[in-house]
């Protein structure tokens, strides 16, 4: 291992070139201990969860990730989870923030640079726990947006099988509130509020009037979606 201070990551994936280049680009930054084998992987973690900051597992090495992440949080509930996949369907992708609860998912394939920046990304979320009346409520959020703390991340896709650009997601983003809360909190808060009605309105707004540039980067025929889920 690195050292004691250097967080560790655990990640499995099938492609032993992608997780070479991985241990090459971040071993200054993370103690990566790979696998492709998913069963050696849930052995391993068995062992040094109390170690694990963060869990990567790509769709196909384990067999349907989603279970693979489902088993990993049983042994490490509080470590989070980033799903890697290629082409995966709605439901699925649904059945992974729902069951496995994904903190984030990459689509395939992906590059060393977008990889690193949703690790430190989680990283970054990972924040000490408040008490009880430091939690987040709606009405901040609502004054968030008063202040106008929101903005638009554009977040690639490509295609599996000719790596051609095929659209984008729109991740949302509060700078701001980011500084003392995670997206995910931020989120968790205005559930079940007018105030993610807002949100979603305000964001779409900014998309529309993003359009040209949208257009400029992707063609005609581009899909964009947009990300306000809680995972």
């Amino acid at each position: 291992m690195v050292g004691n201070t250097t967080p560790v990551v655990l990640m499995v994936d099938n492609d032993e070139h992608l997780l070479a280049a991985v241990r090459r680009a971040l071993s200054g930054c993370f103690d990566f201990v790979t696998f492709t084998n998913a069963e050696q992987a849930l052995e391993w973690l068995g062992e040094n969860a109390g170690r694990v900051e963060l869990i990567i597992a790509d769709m196909v090495a384990t067999r349907r990730g989603d279970c693979f992440l489902q088993r990993a949080a049983r042994n490490a509930p509080n470590v989070p989870r980033i799903l890697l996949a290629a082409n995966m369907s709605g439901m699925s992708l649904r059945d992974a923030i729902s069951q496995a609860m994904v903190t984030r998912v990459l689509a395939k394939p992906v590059s060393v640079s977008v990889l690193k920046d949703a690790i430190h990304r989680v990283m970054r979320l990972k924040k000490p726990v408040r008490k009880a009346d430091s939690k987040l409520t709606a009405l901040a959020v609502n004054a968030a947006l008063d202040r106008g703390d929101f903005r638009p991340v554009l977040q690639p896709r490509f295609r599996a099988n000719d790596l051609r650009l095929s659209g984008s997601e729109i991740l949302c983003r509060m700078p701001m509130l980011e500084k003392d809360y995670s997206i995910e909190e931020i989120f968790a808060s205005c559930h079940n509020h007018p105030v993610i009605n807002r949100l979603t309105s305000q964001m779409m707004t900014v998309m529309i009037n993003m359009a040209p540039r949208y257009h400029d980067l992707m063609g005609d025929a581009a899909y964009i979606g947009l990300n306000l889920s809680v995972y």
